[in-house]
Order: C-alpha cells, then structure tokens, then sequence
C-alpha cells in the first residue's frame, strides 16, 4: 500500500504571512551542515538556509509525524519545483530527517497549475492507494476528500485532517 503526500512548501512549510527576512549567514549554514553530514557538500547554500531558518520548524515536526505514522512518501508538487532537483529537495528536507521520504517531483504540466500535475502523477503511478495534497491552495473540487488546505503554516488542525486522509 502506497500512500503518497503531494507537498507544497510556500504557505505550507514556509510561511508567506509571517515570513521573516532570513538573518543568517547562507555560508556559515552550509558549512555547519557539512561538518555533521557530508551530504550537502554540493548542495546551494540559499536552498539550505531557506529550509533551515525559513521553513517552520513546528510545520516540519508535524510534516514528519504525518510521514512517520502513515508511511507516506513526499512528491513535491510546489512551484519550487520549477527551479529544483529532486536532490535538492532531498538535501532541503535532510535537515529535518525527512531525505529519505522525499521520493519525487509533480510533473511539469503544461500549464503553472497544480492541478494537471497531480492527476498526471495520479495516472502514472496506479499503485497509490491513498493521498493528501498539503497546499495553501484549495483543490478540494479536482480532490474530493484529499485535500488539507493550510492557513499559511501546516498546523496542528492540518495534521489531524492529513492523518485522517492517509490511515
């Protein structure tokens, strides 16, 4: 049984509202990074600052809770896939212990839209048994009964619905 979470990050994990102006040095974070883990030695010392200082730290306490109690694996299907690998992702999640849950990328539909992308994955990958889109939008009418929409952050409300999705 395959269950999968189709993760948006702006508004999801990396809050748009209250979003701070990142204080810390990109370099210095990079480099306290490789010293615990070779694994960002090629990694973009914006991205890991990004995920360390920006991304909400509670968001992605709960986001791998939802993982560790359900076994889902994560698509990104963020617009920051546009301008990311998924080795990035890898390498942005890896800071909050979730590298290994992050198995791959919503396609590129032909159209900015959310939407064409995840049905596209839907179709391509029949062996899904269950799914939860995170997202600040809501895509509740192309979904039914699979979406969690988030006020700006994943918060403790999200989680119960995403887990009540997912089990």
């Amino acid at each position: 049984m395959k269950k999968i979470i189709f993760q948006d990050i702006d508004g999801v994990l990396y809050p748009c509202f209250h979003r701070g102006r990142l204080k810390m040095n990109q370099d210095r974070v990079k480099a306290k990074l490789i010293a615990t883990d070779s694994y960002y030695e090629d990694a973009n010392a914006k991205d890991l600052l990004a995920s360390y200082e920006g991304f909400d730290k509670d968001a992605m306490k709960r986001l791998k809770k939802l993982v560790d109690e359900t076994g889902a694996y994560i698509v990104v299907s963020s617009s920051w896939r546009f301008m990311h690998t998924i080795k990035d992702f890898k390498q942005m999640f890896h800071i909050h212990g979730l590298k290994d849950a992050v198995i791959d990328i919503a396609p590129m539909a032909s159209s900015f839209l959310k939407e064409p992308s995840i049905e596209e994955y839907l179709h391509a990958h029949p062996d899904i048994d269950a799914y939860v889109i995170l997202d600040d939008i809501n895509m509740e009418s192309h979904f039914p009964g699979h979406c969690v929409v988030c006020p700006d952050v994943f918060d403790e409300e999200c989680l119960e619905k995403a887990l009540k999705i997912l089990k």
